[in-house]
């Protein structure tokens, strides 16, 4: 990220180290992976070389009380000491005991635990300046402890805060994870710490907070802070399974991988990004985080759920509530900023909570409804008025027995209008119909003669893409017909899929159609592109794999739309050997056998020489062709 005093930094945690050879706390498969999987996080962490890590707690898994603690922490020193950068460590209750009010049999924090902490990785808080930034490393454990180190904690917090700008908190439990005024459970800041807590961001206008603990990633934004719980990079906690309408993962979802990794920070003077490093998938090489993409994609439904997680586990005497913010996270790493939604989305308390943080990061907004008689659009505009300030675009989806009644009463609409149609498939003479309606005007007939004159709010005509028309053909007549009107044009790009009965799970075919939207895309500024799918359509009619699957993982479309956007942007990506032959698909390429050369793998985002053995997503890489790429795509900004 360029901009004066930019810098990226590193932040970790919950890394539960053991012992070498284990140790009694053992109780899945899995725990006798957690020091390897540090050490590969420690590898990644030295290639993308952050000037300082963060880790906020649970450095190992064993308690203070614990024999095997100090011989986990030696490991954990081990590790860690092999990074070429400042390291810096916040508490957490594995490290210096549970917070006060636990519902938990762990011990809790004490005078001695603190001690034990301090002898190893030094004090429990601390701060240091940063570039322009304040950083400040606290020990959550204390708030609502009574310790005296609590109050010693606070004051100093006080006073260390005055007249300091750019701040940067850090430390291990989260303030609250689904609202500012939820019970107080295991999983945040115990009342009426929270609360002081809470009034220490408002005073003092803090950045950002990072927090740990939960080992499942969730976003809030409290006040104008932006409050990140991190994932572990050891294992998930399996409670939080419940977020997710399928089976759990592996070990009951203890081992679902896909969701462990840590963050880089790269901040400059217009503000901080986040980028997810899922250090057990292909780990993109491209630097910085996901620039804006071209594309945008449809939200219909289930991305933004809340969930109340049953009494049990480690809250076994209440219930608690959690939001599906893996969502927000998969989106941020496809680099999605245009979102299209369902009007009566608005009337959702939940959605728009998340539709406001989304717009606080620049997302724009496209709401459809369909329109059968005037007075439907009347409801319309009540929404658009209460919450205009979310809405940049209103697609309404007209039958065109009614366009001579409804379009003339656009031309005060309140907001730029889409219009788009609503049309049965043909019914097959044999007997077969079918009772699903298309969007958008067709690409490949001409324009109904009512869409010549349009009220002047009208501002793009919506065309369907077929998943059986190339988006690069597709895009181009779409542009060329909104054009006879002067109009812009909105597309849909419908993703493969089969019968209503059998599911499309064909990873190759779904990216290198994902991929060729996206360059179509970038080529074709003026013209508005959207994906049809976001998450798996596992169930219901015409089920078909999608960007990311119902746990919010990400697939190989993931993958290709983060690499192929910082490609475009002018990354260039590092080169790695490949046996085999190539096999070609995407985009400006078909699949076919190709010869030796370099190719981009839009996959894992590194580059290939010599062969590649099986289907994949690549790309030719020569320098030509990388620039001429980057020139017809990307518009001059």
């Amino acid at each position: 990220m360029a901009g004066r005093g930019s810098f990226s930094f590193a932040i970790i945690s919950d890394t539960h180290v053991r012992p070498e050879g284990g140790d009694r706390q053992a109780g899945y498969p899995s725990d006798a992976r957690h020091n390897l999987r540090n050490r590969r996080v420690v590898a990644l962490l030295r290639a993308l070389a952050p000037e300082l890590v963060i880790h906020l707690g649970d450095v190992t898994h064993s308690l203070p009380t614990l024999g095997a603690y100090k011989s986990a922490n030696k490991v954990a020193r081990r590790i860690f000491n092999d990074l070429d950068c400042p390291f810096h460590v916040a508490p957490g209750n594995h490290d210096v005991g549970d917070k006060q009010d636990a519902p938990a049999t762990a011990p809790k924090v004490s005078a001695s635990s603190l001690e034990s902490f301090q002898g190893i990785w030094g004090s429990t808080w601390c701060s240091f300046q940063h570039g322009p930034c304040h950083f400040v490393l606290l020990n959550s454990s204390l708030l609502g402890s009574g310790l005296e180190a609590e109050r010693r904690q606070r004051e100093w917090l006080e006073r260390e805060l005055q007249g300091k700008e750019r701040i940067f908190l850090f430390m291990h439990y989260p303030p609250y994870l689904f609202d500012p005024d939820e019970p107080s459970h295991y999983d945040n800041l115990a009342l009426p710490g929270r609360t002081w807590f809470l009034g220490i961001l408002r005073r003092f206008h803090v950045e950002a907070v990072f927090t740990g603990h939960v080992h499942n990633y969730f976003h809030n934004r409290y006040q104008g802070t932006h409050v990140y719980v991190l994932p572990s990079t050891a294992f998930v906690r399996p409670e939080y399974s419940e977020l997710y309408p399928v089976a759990p993962g592996p070990e009951n979802g203890r081992d679902d991988r896909a969701k462990l990794g840590f963050f880089m920070v790269h901040v400059d003077s217009a503000g901080f990004r986040v980028d997810m490093y899922r250090s057990a998938m292909p780990v993109s090489p491209f630097p910085g985080p996901t620039p804006a993409s071209a594309l945008g994609v449809w939200l219909p439904g289930g991305w933004a759920r809340a969930v109340d997680l049953p009494c049990g586990d480690l809250d076994p005497f209440q219930r608690k509530w959690a939001r599906t913010d893996e969502s927000l996270l998969a989106l941020e790493e496809m680099g999605f900023s245009r979102f299209r939604l369902a009007l009566g989305d608005l009337n959702d308390p939940l959605l728009r909570d998340r539709l406001e943080l989304l717009r606080s990061q620049g997302a724009s907004f496209t709401f459809f409804s369909t329109c059968g008689e005037p007075r439907h659009l009347e409801s319309g505009r009540g929404l658009l008025q209460k919450y205009q300030a979310l809405v940049d675009l209103w697609e309404i989806v007209v039958l065109p027995s009614l366009w001579a009644r409804v379009l003339p009463t656009l031309e005060d609409c309140p907001v730029p209008v889409a219009l788009s149609r609503v049309q049965a498939p043909c019914s097959d003479p044999t007997g077969y119909f079918s009772h699903f309606l298309e969007q958008g005007f067709g690409v490949e007939e001409p324009l109904p003669h009512q869409v010549v004159a349009l009220p002047g709010a009208v501002t793009h005509l919506v065309f369907r893409i077929p998943r059986d028309l190339s988006p690069w053909d597709g895009i181009d007549r779409a542009r060329n017909l909104a054009e006879t009107p002067g109009l812009r044009a909105l597309c849909h790009v419908e993703l493969p899929r089969s019968g209503e009965q059998s599911r499309f799970r064909d990873d190759v075919a779904i990216a290198g159609r994902v991929a060729e939207a996206m360059l179509a895309a970038a080529a074709n500024p003026g013209v508005m592109v959207f994906l049809d799918t976001f998450m798996d359509k596992d169930r219901g009619y015409f089920p078909h794999d999608g960007l990311v699957d119902r746990r919010f993982n990400p697939r190989s479309a993931a993958r290709v739309l983060r690499n192929l956007a910082r490609l475009l942007h002018g990354s260039e990506p590092p080169l790695r050997q490949g046996p085999g032959d190539f096999a070609v698909s995407a985009g400006l390429v078909q699949l076919r056998p190709s010869g030796p050369g370099h190719y981009l793998d839009l996959d894992s985002g590194y580059t290939c020489r010599g062969g590649l053995a099986g289907p994949a997503l690549l790309l030719p890489t020569d320098t030509e062709r990388l620039q001429w790429l980057r020139s017809t795509t990307i518009p001059p900004r």
